[in-house]
């Protein structure tokens, strides 16, 4: 999962049927909604940056700089948080809201 929803019972059975979830990519701390209790039901490890650790202090992986993690990589890409990270697997970027635009 990357980034977290609010909880949801609905969310949870589609979850479950898909065969739950090992990791909670948190890109940045406005996102984490209720990763601890998504990682409490699924058995779940998070994963935050340390720059954001504040939001989620028990967060089972911490990292400060480029970590690979099987064919994923955390990347510190610090935008409007200074922990705000991206995670890169094979070809894809997810970016959270890193590349969010204003206008005016």
């Amino acid at each position: 999962m990357v980034d977290s929803p609010r909880y949801s019972k609905t969310l949870i059975q589609s979850i479950e049927e898909m065969g739950g979830i090992d990791y909670i990519f948190l890109t940045h701390r406005d996102d984490v909604a209720d990763a601890h209790k998504y990682a409490s039901r699924f058995g779940a490890k998070r994963i935050i940056h340390h720059g954001d650790k504040s939001a989620q202090p028990d967060a089972e992986i911490v990292f400060n700089e480029e970590m690979k993690l099987g064919d994923f990589t955390l990347i510190p890409t610090p935008g409007h948080t200074k922990g705000h990270s991206c995670l890169l697997y094979k070809n894809f970027l997810f970016t959270g809201d890193h590349l969010y635009g204003r206008n005016g």
